[in-house]
């Protein structure tokens, strides 16, 4: 079984490095750099594959999200309504190509891309 080990410098999780030249696995920090061997060799790879076209997250009421970026200068194009929120890329088709809103007027709640 596989435990999951913590810095005893800085409390931040340690990650599998390996030396191959001499092989060896160590657990390091990458915050503190602090390093130690590690006593069990047996490491775990989790590879996720995502459908070009599967949402990645959804945002169900954006207009609420205090943690979402807001600007004044883009007026909702179906009430015209000041604040917008800006949403993150919800797919891998869309990251770094177009910027997604969404309406912040609660009877609203338009989104849109541009």
């Amino acid at each position: 079984m596989s435990t999951t080990n913590f810095c005893p410098m800085c409390n931040n999780l340690l990650y599998h490095k390996e030396d191959r030249e001499n092989r060896i696995l160590f657990n390091v920090c990458k915050y503190c750099h602090y390093k130690v061997e590690a006593d069990n060799y047996c490491v775990y790879r989790m590879e996720i594959q995502h459908q070009p076209n599967e949402r990645m997250q959804t945002l169900n009421d954006a207009a609420t999200n205090p943690n979402l970026p807001r600007t004044k200068d883009i007026p909702c194009p179906k009430c015209n309504h000041k604040e917008v929120a800006l949403l993150p890329s919800t797919s891998r088709r869309e990251v770094g190509t177009n910027q997604s809103f969404a309406c912040c007027n609660r009877n609203c709640g338009h989104r849109w891309t541009e």
